[in-house]
């Protein structure tokens, strides 16, 4: 699978969502390559330890993955975006909700092209420990037969986009070098 885009600069903050709870009829309107991002801690270790079992140098595990945001939009361009390792393994978020929403993507091909797909989903409303609130994707599923969501005019802003972004970092080139599941550290 190969993306490119370019890269934020800043780390502005960005709301995730502005749907509301509830069942949506949403289209893909946007991508954006967050580039490759550093496993966290525990992950690492994880990781380290499952290469020592095997044999294998611990010190030679992949410290990053690749990572892309996909934003669904509505009919009146209310969004709601969600992060996903750039990965088609069978275990990948990216997959299963690719296989929920009845699309399928081989390697070789782009995030972008998912843009225009149609979708339902699940918004939720989830409470973190601190007590803030915040809107996810509880569940994504095909659409219903014959009712299709427009593009919005404009797509949802992303980081690279953000006043005080020049966007101009060029992102991993990832259509020179296709991801493939080496590439993901599990």
């Amino acid at each position: 699978m190969s993306l490119v885009l370019t890269a934020p600069q800043s780390q502005n903050f960005l709301p995730s969502a502005t749907l509301k709870n509830g069942l949506h009829r949403v289209v893909i309107s946007n991508v954006e390559d967050l580039g490759m991002v550093p496993l966290s801690a525990d992950i690492l270790a994880k990781n380290r330890a499952q290469a020592s079992r095997e044999g294998k140098d611990p010190n030679k595990v992949k410290t990053e993955q690749p990572k892309a945001r996909i934003f669904f939009s509505n009919a009146t361009g209310e969004f709601i975006a969600k992060d996903y390792t750039v990965s088609l393994h069978d275990k990948s978020g990216l997959k299963k909700d690719l296989d929920a929403m009845g699309k399928t993507l081989k390697y070789g091909d782009t995030l972008v092209d998912l843009i225009g797909t149609q979708a339902q989903l699940m918004a939720i409303t989830k409470t973190s420990g601190k007590g803030t609130k915040y809107v996810v994707i509880g569940t994504l599923a095909e659409p219903e037969a014959g009712q299709k969501v427009p593009l919005p005019t404009t797509p949802p802003a992303t980081a690279s986009t953000k006043q005080g972004s020049t966007g101009s970092t060029p992102a991993p080139q990832l259509n020179s070098n296709p991801i493939t599941d080496e590439d993901i550290p599990f």
